[in-house]
């Protein structure tokens, strides 16, 4: 037997008694661990949970407020609302569920005004229009109390300009907002946040800061 053979021999050896019988550390669930306590969960309320499941279909959608008294970051958002997701989704046995995170102020607001989305698919062989497990995105846009104004009263005021179609007539509304809020025509435009970042899933550690939120929550969807 050549010397290279022994060489490889004992190098095979040595690397199978190694990495059998020696511990080694887990440097990926350690990096994990470190981003995942890199971000302090951020407080929620829960705004809505309902059940928008078919006969063949178990869904839910959850709409949350960020009560955070700061600006919170993306990632934190992200994470919020990842959790809530993963843990309606599993209680409630669920196909799949979607959450929606607002600033707060703007809840009364259009659809669109959220700041982060988590859409978690359980069951993809159920849920035809979605090809992922997890479907995340979050933004750290920050409403002013101008913005805030605007939005309300943009919603309390929108039914009283559609005309008899349901179309509305944006020209009427942005005059009407101007005039009660006192200020220009050209500052009366909705402050829509930009377009959410996309967010890798990254594993959730289970908490107790949304227990109830969360058991709330699963109890309003299996109604």
């Amino acid at each position: 037997m050549s010397n290279l053979v022994k060489l490889i021999g004992v190098l095979a050896f040595g690397y199978f008694v190694y990495f059998n019988f020696y511990p080694q550390s887990d440097l990926t669930e350690n990096a994990q661990a470190e981003e995942l306590s890199s971000d302090e969960l951020i407080p929620l309320q829960l705004l809505k949970a309902r059940n928008t499941g078919t006969a063949t279909q178990r869904r839910a959608r959850i709409s949350l407020i960020d009560i955070s008294a700061t600006p919170s970051t993306a990632e934190a958002r992200a994470k919020a609302a990842t959790t809530i997701a993963r843990e309606v989704g599993q209680q409630a046995n669920l196909d799949y569920i979607d959450v929606f995170l607002y600033a707060q102020g703007v809840e009364s607001g259009p659809f669109t005004m959220n700041v982060a989305t988590a859409r978690y698919t359980l069951n993809i062989d159920k849920i035809p229009f979605s090809n992922v497990t997890w479907d995340i995105k979050a933004n750290d846009f920050s409403f002013t109390e101008k913005d805030i104004q605007i939005i309300n009263t943009w919603a309390a005021l929108r039914s009283q300009h559609l005309d008899n179609e349901g179309f509305l007539n944006e020209d009427t509304l942005k005059s009407h907002i101007a005039r009660v809020l006192e200020i220009e025509l050209e500052e009366a435009q909705i402050p829509y946040p930009p377009i959410s970042t996309p967010k890798e899933y990254i594993g959730i550690k289970p908490t107790d800061d949304y227990k109830h939120l969360i058991s709330q929550a699963v109890q309003l969807v299996r109604q």
